[in-house]
């Protein structure tokens, strides 16, 4: 799993501080257009305009097991999908 290293902290020192991605997979947004209709999907890629650009990064304390991780590993695919820089 590859890690990264965080920005340094506010003396200039690197952080020793150890990131590890986690592999969400991939989802489509449209794939809910059957059970959401095409209205809620089509509008989710409009609002989505407003993040274009700007890249969202999610930290937890743990990658697997915890609910906010379980949420993540569905909902960062789907941002990802409507253009939005996800990790």
């Amino acid at each position: 799993m590859p890690r990264r290293q965080t920005p340094p902290d506010s003396t200039g020192k690197p952080s020793s501080t150890v990131l590890h991605e986690v592999d969400v997979g991939e989802q489509s947004i449209s794939a809910y257009r059957r059970s959401t209709g095409d209205g809620a999907v089509d509008e989710l890629h409009e609002l989505s305009r407003a993040l274009q650009g700007v890249r969202v990064m999610h930290r937890l304390p743990t990658p697997y097991g915890g609910g906010e991780a379980e949420i993540l590993r569905s909902q960062i695919p789907l941002l990802r999908d409507l253009g939005v820089a996800t990790d």
